[in-house]
């Protein structure tokens, strides 16, 4: 018998303006977190539920067993990457904390891996864990609002696609027209990667909430988001 053709990708929610998804921004209803009363954080639980093998199965070998042990020792382990995350006062310096932090996993993937983890895809996997780890209990209020504030979206080739109606001009010339059927290889240098975050932050900005909003309101209005697992 003839095998099934695979299904075709479902199309992303793609906003067809900036005042469009400003204004589903604002209405999220994002409020500043008002304390905690949680149990500690089961840390490489959270690590295996944000980075869930969905993620992985893009990647030759057995990757969840080298990055999974890699997140939890990377911020809690010799580098004190935890500690020097809850000392960022700033976007420019989170934004360094976070390249750091991307480095360390790349060089890590290769020594264990063998070849190279792509620019995009190192960063949406950090990314996710720290969209998980903001909200741990173990985060003072003030803290948490803070650096909320800083947090970069985990990009895919939905998220790509989603804004891709909303950019400035100038952040267009930065990253190039996105493709109306773009793929995590479009994000393939800092400059790219820099200007697609930044166009979330203006956005986010208008609308008075952190650009991490940006990934909450996606998820609410993809509609194949209940077979998105992250």
């Amino acid at each position: 018998m003839p095998k099934d053709k695979p299904k075709p990708r479902p199309r992303p929610k793609q906003w067809t303006s900036q005042h469009e998804l400003v204004e589903d921004l604002k209405n999220i209803g994002w409020k500043p977190r008002e304390g905690s009363k949680s149990a500690s954080t089961d840390w490489k639980d959270l690590i295996k539920r944000m980075v869930g093998a969905n993620v992985f199965r893009v990647f030759p070998g057995e990757p969840s067993k080298v990055f999974r042990p890699w997140a939890y020792g990377a911020l809690f382990g010799r580098p004190h990457y935890w500690q020097k995350l809850l000392a960022v006062k700033t976007c420019t310096e989170y934004d360094t904390w976070l390249h750091g932090l991307t480095r360390d996993l790349r060089r890590h993937w290769k020594r264990e891996m063998g070849y190279e983890i792509s620019f995009g895809p190192s960063l949406k996997v950090v990314n996710l864990v720290m969209k998980g780890a903001i909200n741990a209990p173990e985060i003072p209020k003030a803290t948490y609002n803070r650096l909320v504030q800083f947090l970069h979206v985990p990009l895919d080739i939905y998220t790509i696609e989603a804004i891709r109606n909303c950019i400035d001009l100038d952040l267009e010339k930065q990253i190039g027209r996105i493709p109306s059927s773009a793929t995590m290889g479009f994000v393939k240098t800092p400059k790219i990667y820099d200007g697609l975050q930044e166009a979330i932050r203006r956005l986010a900005k208008k609308a008075k909430v952190p650009p991490i909003a940006f990934d909450f309101v996606w998820d609410s209005a993809h509609p194949v988001k209940k077979n998105r697992k992250k």
